[in-house]
């Protein structure tokens, strides 16, 4: 079982010639587990986030994977720098939070050069300030946001400057009446999933009657 796979052994999976996506929750990868997954033929979804003890040197297997569209690599040791004079065109979903431990806000231009076709961001960031969420408008083609971190009231104004942003969707609790308001303002959102959680209800309401043309999803 997958489950089960620490950081290595994802080689016996080599005779599963359509297993498409890889989602490693246990944080547990590596280096020489990246370098056999790059070795199955069919990989487009590959999601190993909180796991430290994967580096740059990662890199050079990750390119080799032809069909991989989808990357979400947030927490690791991986640096933006690793990735200097690399373009991966062909991601077109990525998370790339806190790598090596550095800031958003010198992670997203720098990453934004590597993955130039994202249309869709994964955010597991604690959003305090609009910048937080602003910084995301280096991915030129950005459309869809997903977001598992925590963003402040205050921070919310950022996500004016994601002017091509057609869904937004959370799985981080309530969405708050600033929240609202501020997905109100935003000329292309089609789609609002917001999880779970009921929503405030005034704000929900006032948000219905100003954006009639947005559909809401649970």
């Amino acid at each position: 079982e997958l489950a089960n796979l620490t950081g290595t052994g994802f080689a016996q999976l080599a005779e599963l010639s359509t297993l498409n996506s890889i989602i490693h929750w246990k944080g547990g990868m590596t280096d020489a587990g990246v370098a056999e997954i790059a070795s199955l033929p069919s990989i487009s979804t590959l999601d190993f986030q909180s796991s430290p003890a994967v580096t740059d040197s990662c890199i050079p297997s990750l390119r080799t994977m032809e069909k991989l569209t989808t990357l979400l690599l947030s927490a690791t040791s991986i640096t933006p720098e690793g990735f200097t004079d690399v373009v991966m065109p062909k991601i077109k979903t990525v998370g790339a939070n806190e790598l090596a431990k550095q800031p958003l806000s010198e992670i997203a231009p720098k990453m934004a050069v590597v993955f130039p076709n994202v249309e869709s961001y994964a955010f597991s960031y604690f959003a305090r300030t609009p910048e937080d969420l602003a910084v995301l408008a280096h991915y030129k083609k950005l459309k869809r946001l997903t977001v598992a971190g925590t963003i402040k009231d205050e921070a919310w104004p950022g996500l004016l400057e994601l002017r091509e942003l057609d869904v937004f969707q959370t799985y981080s609790g309530e969405i708050g009446l600033t929240a609202w308001q501020t997905l109100a303002r935003l000329k292309k959102l089609k789609i609002v999933r917001y999880g779970n959680k009921p929503p405030n209800a005034a704000a929900l309401a006032a948000f219905k009657k100003e954006r009639p043309d947005v559909k809401l999803e649970e």
